[in-house]
């Protein structure tokens, strides 16, 4: 430490060929006094601010990786030099290892403190030391205790107590108070030492060496940063002399000097001392820093006693390091073991951090990391264009121990008798070689004991049972299975253990399926193993479960090897028996058993919704409420995740509220809602919406429904009816139907009747067709025909009225069965031709008749003039007959009417005849008079013409009408037709054949051969012979 480098450090440097001596005994304890009388922690950025040097936000150009063979950062760089770590023996440090003529090693042969820079200034009375220090935490050098810290020291003597001093130096200005000299109270003196970043590092967090750095010279992540002085003429690889006060440049404040400035500052009478010449070490680092850093096992990874011998039981365990300089970011940084490459990494800046993918065998491992050579080029045939330069930058190697096998321990002999009346019991133990061994001793004391050795004898203890445990730990941290020995201080133990305590309790419920099942008995018990402390289900299959001991206590944990199945009941069995559960003197515990059931399974069904009213419901009350029943308890129901909209999708104001025993939410509209107007109800699901008590989220539904239209006040009216009221000829098997403009309601065979003439009702179902707004009366056996009926509605307050109650007009109406009557017979028939001139016209009904008269039977002419007759019917034959007051004309076409009505034709019951016409042509119809040749007539010229005489004039003549055929084969002629002579000449083209028979025809017809007044003639044919 700076105490122990006073004014004649450098003549003992000096007088030892230049080397540091080693420290003298007692510098441990003297690290542990500065430590502790340090008189201010203020940073040594402090010191600087007054010149406006802040090098707390300087930036240090670099720092080394930690070196893993010492646990100190291989250098520190301010920018323009990497200083490393000085302490070699000759090399002009301030610190060498306590054996000079032995190379250094960590920690044998390795100085309590280093210094990676060291400058002092000295003259008469001031000593002034500025310092880059490693150091160990108490002292000695201990692995793991590494720390570091930045220094400035300030002394100086023979002042006047009380006055103010300014000192200006390299690194900033500070003023003190000079306080009374201990030795010369009549002096003043000045003894100040400020560090800044001292680090104290622990057993699991190593020492923060970038903030030992950036104390000394600055953050340098900022980018600036503070120096290192240099004295001038120093030699190569270094900064300056140990020995030897010269001149320096550097000093980051500009001050290359140091100045107080007080009363008495230089001596007495001399207010101002000003030193400029200092000595300074500082050994430039010069490795080669292309590579990676050593790779270092983190402590983490380094599972054994120490975090530093690289001893491990992890077989991936995790290797950092660092890259020269501050590192190009993304650098590809692979893991090599044993020289193979077993991992790769992108590195983060400066740092990389790699693991093997795979777990290494255990054994002595040999750790490496590379980079990619940025000289290792190629050219374009793939031969690298610098044969000498490696394809790789590797790193030194570190080496490491894996080790996987737990250390075995053994309980020896001799053991305690059992029982025993010795209460301060001794027992011995054999270990593997290099283990350590922790001991318990059950119950008295239930923690392991670090500090065990064998043999390992224990202070008095009670009566009781008691049980050692001993377990080893080798050195990379594998903990073996304890070695047990049971036994008795005292008396014989004739009672048996018993069962304190049980988790789950008997009969417990919504038992966690990943439960574990825990015994505590009343003492110590042996023979607990899965199949004496069991746990079946409900159909007795044992579960498999590990069985275990909770420490040093009496409680035993039955730990399945998978989840319990929900909603399942289980019983745990504690078996005693010589052979099974029994105390440490063999006293058996009594079996013993309870049971457990575990939750249901986890819900995982989203509650759902039905509602009031109905999706789509119409005619809703327009005060009523909506609500909604859930299927299961909810949560988050609010007038946020329950709304009512209208159609235009406003919000109706409403309160909302939740019964959680009906499940039922009600949303109350704070008005009215409007009549004959849709809604869109609406339950919003959600992880903060509605959902259940597992916070299953409910299916956002949404429903619309329309309420009423405004009260109804119209009374319900008939549209339509049928029969239609008067309607005649109605079906005796037609059903009475009535058809309103709107839904009633209290239509029965006693407000819906139908009544004969008599007024006697007629038995009828009454019914609804299907839901239309048609009620249908059906009668039970048919109507009587020809038969006044009146149906009948009746509507009132108890009778046919609306939904809204308003009553129908009573209402009737009558109708008549059929059926009408018809025209049976009729003469002349329709179309008859050749009537007689002087014959009446008559006409048959299928039943009687009322309304015959002279306006109701007529008879036109074609001209359409009435003919004059006398119109009589005799009801007992149901014959109309119309006579003519005078002949009718001979060939003439008539028109006979008969028309029906209610107040015409018509039968008794007043259902009308329909209207009929016909027409009739009065004879003569022609006839032939005579012919050529006669019929049969023979010999007949076969030259002649054959004629034909009517009896008067005739049309119609033609070669189609008036044919000559011999056989079937017709005869080519000319037909003419004298109308004066009314003859018919049929002349052939050729003369007939002779002796041959022919036969002549005249076809009469309406299209033929008729009269003037249409009578037909009667077809005639006859046959004659020709002569020779």
């Amino acid at each position: 430490m700076f105490q122990n480098f006073d004014a004649k450090r450098a003549t003992r440097a000096k007088s030892s060929g230049g080397r540091d001596p080693a420290p003298r005994p007692g510098a441990a304890s003297g690290l542990r006094r500065w430590l502790a009388t340090a008189v201010s922690t203020t940073m040594l950025a402090a010191a600087l601010a007054p010149l406006g040097v802040a090098p707390v936000q300087a930036a240090v150009a670099g720092m080394g990786a930690v070196d893993p063979q010492n646990g100190f950062p291989t250098w520190y760089s301010d920018g323009n030099v990497k200083l490393q770590l000085c302490y070699m023996a000759g090399a002009g440090c301030l610190s060498e290892p306590p054996d000079a003529a032995k190379p250094a090693s960590y920690p044998d042969n390795f100085p309590e403190e280093a210094f990676w820079f060291q400058a002092s200034a000295t003259s008469g009375n001031l000593l002034y030391e500025a310092a880059l220090e490693g150091a160990h935490l108490n002292g000695a050098v201990v692995p793991g205790e590494q720390m570091g810290f930045g220094r400035l020291r300030f002394i100086v003597d023979n002042l006047k107590a009380g006055a103010s001093y300014k000192i200006t130096h390299p690194y900033g200005v500070n003023t003190f108070v000079a306080a009374p000299d201990k030795k010369v109270p009549t002096l003043g003196r000045i003894k100040q030492t400020i560090d800044a970043g001292v680090c104290t590092p622990s057993a699991t967090t190593p020492c923060d060496w970038a903030g030992v750095g950036e104390a000394f010279l600055g953050d340098y992540k900022a980018g600036t940063t503070a120096s290192f002085l240099k004295q001038v003429g120093a030699a190569p690889g270094t900064l300056g002399d140990i020995n030897t006060a010269r001149p320096v440049t550097g000093a980051p404040s500009g001050n290359n000097f140091v100045t107080v400035e007080g009363p008495d500052a230089g001596g007495p009478g001399v207010d101002v001392l000003t030193v400029s010449t200092f000595t300074v070490q500082g050994l430039i680092y010069d490795g080669a820093d292309a590579a990676p850093s050593v790779p270092d096992l983190t402590a983490a990874g380094d599972s054994g006693r120490s975090g530093t011998d690289n001893i491990t039981n992890a077989t991936t365990p995790t290797f950092t390091g660092t890259l020269p300089g501050t590192g190009p970011a993304g650098t590809t940084v692979e893991l090599l073991v044993d020289g193979a490459a077993v991992a790769s990494a992108v590195s983060d800046g400066t740092a990389y951090s790699l693991s093997p993918a795979s777990p290494m065998a255990p054994g002595s491992h040999k750790i490496q990391t590379r980079t990619p050579n940025p000289a290792y080029t190629l050219d374009p045939n793939g031969i690298p264009v610098d044969p000498a330069a490696p394809q790789y930058l590797v790193s030194l190697a570190l080496t490491i121990t894996v080790d996987t096998t737990a250390p075995s321990t053994t309980v020896s002999a001799p053991f305690p008798s059992n029982p025993t009346l010795d209460s301060t019991p001794t027992l011995n133990f054999t270990r593997e070689a290099g283990a350590t061994s922790e001991c318990q001793l059950m119950p008295s004391n239930t923690s392991w004991d670090p500090t065990c050795s064998s043999p390992q004898t224990y202070d008095a203890q009670v009566d009781g049972n008691y049980i050692f445990n001993v377990r080893s730990t080798d050195a990379a941290g594998n903990v073996g299975a304890p070695a047990t020995y049971s036994w008795r201080i005292g008396p014989a133990d004739t009672v048996a253990p018993t069962v304190t305590g049980r988790a789950p309790a008997d009969a417990a419920l919504n038992v966690s399926t990943t439960a574990t099942v825990t015994a505590t008995l009343s003492e110590d018990v042996q023979g607990v193993s899965n199949t004496t402390m069991t746990l079946q289900d409900a159909s007795g299959t044992p579960v498999a479960a590990d069985v275990s001991r909770n420490g040093a206590t009496n409680q035993w944990i039955l730990d399945p090897t998978a989840n319990l199945a929900a909603g399942t009941t289980y019983t745990v069995t504690l078996t005693g028996g010589p052979a099974a559960i029994r105390d440490a003197t063999n006293n058996q515990l009594t079996t013993t058993s309870w049971t457990f059931t575990t939750a249901p399974p986890p819900d995982t069904t989203a509650p759902t919704a039905t509602w009031t009213p109905s999706t789509a419901a119409t005619n809703v009350g327009t005060t009523g409420n909506v609500t909604a029943t859930f299927s299961e308890a909810v949560q988050g129901v609010s007038a946020a995740t329950f709304t009512l909209k209208d159609a235009a999708g406003t919000a109706i104001p409403a309160a909302v509220t939740y019964d959680s025993a009906t499940r039922v939410a009600t949303l109350d509209p704070a008005a009215s809602l409007t009549a004959n107007n849709t809604y869109t109800a609406a339950l919003a699901g959600g992880a903060s919406g509605i959902r259940d008590a597992a916070n299953n989220a409910l299916v956002t539904s949404t429903w619309t429904f329309t309420t009423a239209p405004p009260p109804d006040t119209a009374a319900p009216t008939l549209t339509t009816r049928a029969p239609a009221p008067a309607e005649t000829t109605v079906s005796t098997t037609a059903n009475i139907t009535a058809t309103f403009n709107e839904a009633v309601q209290s239509v029965s065979g006693t407000t819906f009747t139908l009544k004969n003439a008599a007024g006697t009702a007629v038995a009828a179902a009454v019914t609804r067709n299907g839901t239309t707004n048609q009620w249908i009366l059906d009668p039970t056996a048919a109507l009587v025909p020809d038969t006044k009926y009146t149906a009948a509605l009746t509507g009132s307050a108890s009778a046919i009225r609306d939904g809204a109650n308003n009553p129908l007009a009573t209402t009737s109406w009558t109708f008549i069965t059929g059926p009408a009557p018809t025209i049976t017979t009729r003469t002349p028939g329709t179309g008859a031709f050749a009537a007689s001139t002087t014959a009446n016209i008559t006409a048959t009904f299928s039943e009687n008749v009322t309304g015959v008269s002279g306006t109701t039977f007529t008879l036109k002419n074609a001209a359409g003039t009435a003919i004059a007759a006398v119109v009589s019917y005799n009801a007992t034959t149901r014959v109309a007959t119309l006579n003519p007051s005078a002949n009718l004309a001979a060939d003439a076409k008539y028109t006979a009417t008969l028309t029906g009505g209610t107040a015409a034709i018509r039968d008794t019951a007043g259902n009308p005849a329909a209207t009929s016409s016909w027409t009739f042509t009065t004879g003569p119809a022609p006839t032939i008079t005579s012919r050529t040749a006669a019929s049969g007539a023979t010999g007949v010229s076969r030259t002649a013409n054959i004629t034909a005489t009517f009896s008067e004039n005739v049309a119609g003549l033609s070669g189609t009408t008036f044919t000559l055929k011999n056989g079937t084969t017709s005869i080519t002629a000319v037909v003419t037709y004298n109308a004066t002579t009314r003859v018919a000449t049929l002349n052939p083209s050729a003369t007939l054949a002779a002796s041959t028979r022919y036969t002549a025809a005249l076809t009469g017809g309406a299209a033929a051969i008729r009269d003037a007044g249409g009578n037909p003639l009667a077809s005639t044919t006859w046959t004659f012979t020709t002569g020779r």
